[in-house]
Parts: C-alpha cells; structure tokens; sequence
C-alpha cells in the first residue's frame, strides 16, 4: 500500500512539471483611434501555431450602416474563404455594433490552403513580437 501511494505521488510530480503538451494561447489587441478594436487569439500546441481566431468589432453611425457592411463582409469572405477547408467565418451586427470573427484552423488546413492564404506558423515569441511591433499589446 505505501509503495503504491508512493508510485503515485512520484507519477503525479512528473505529470505536473512536464504536462501532457505544452498548449499556450497568446492574445493581442489593437484600439484604432476611430474605435475599430482588432484582436488575435492563437493557440499553440508545443510551441506550434495551431488555430488563429482574428476578430474585428466597429461601432458605426446607424444600424442601416452596420447592416450594410455586414451585408458586404459577408460577400467578400465568403469569396475568400468559401471554399477553404480550416477556414470559418461569422458576422454579427448588434444595433450599430459590427463585429467579424474569421477562425483559421491550421490543423485542418492543407499546405495549399496556407500558402493560398499566405500564413506562415510563427512560433508563440515571434508572432507575440511581430504583433506587438504593429502596435498590438499583447497578454
């Protein structure tokens, strides 16, 4: 009994510090000066890119005008993106809120698609610093 207690405890201290895959997200956002919020969320998975959730979220004038670029996002994206596998895409207007979130799921992408899309897998410090370079604070 104590030998097994013991076993335990030792498998839990390795399971603990090593993990079971190092997964890590980084988050980063960007406040244009006309409010336009531009955020990226990215998984990692052992210090591979994974999946990148991009969001855009704007406030217009009028909900005729938030609608109307729905409308027209909605079309553009769907001439982009329709067809590539790894690629999601959804709209959404809230009264004069305009948001667009666009999911690039790299494990379900094929090379074609990300050379396509001109996507490259930048590990977790280097796409932190090439953000943040652009004016992104990051998390």
């Amino acid at each position: 009994m104590r030998e097994t207690i013991l076993c335990f405890i030792i498998l839990s201290v390795i399971i603990l510090t090593t993990g079971c895959g190092n997964n890590k997200t980084l988050e980063c956002e960007s406040v244009e000066k006309d409010g336009t919020v531009l955020k990226y969320k990215v998984d990692y998975k052992d210090d591979v890119m994974v999946k990148v959730r991009t969001t855009y979220s704007q406030t217009y004038e009028s909900e005729e005008l938030a609608q109307s670029s729905q409308k027209l996002s909605e079309k553009l994206l769907q001439q982009q993106y329709g067809d590539k596998k790894g690629v999601t895409f959804k709209t959404t207007v809230d009264g004069k809120s305009y948001s667009m979130v666009v999911t690039y799921d790299i494990e379900k992408m094929s090379e074609e698609t990300m050379s396509d899309l001109q996507l490259s897998r930048l590990t977790y410090d280097n796409y932190q610093k090439n953000l943040e370079e652009q004016g992104y604070t990051c998390q």
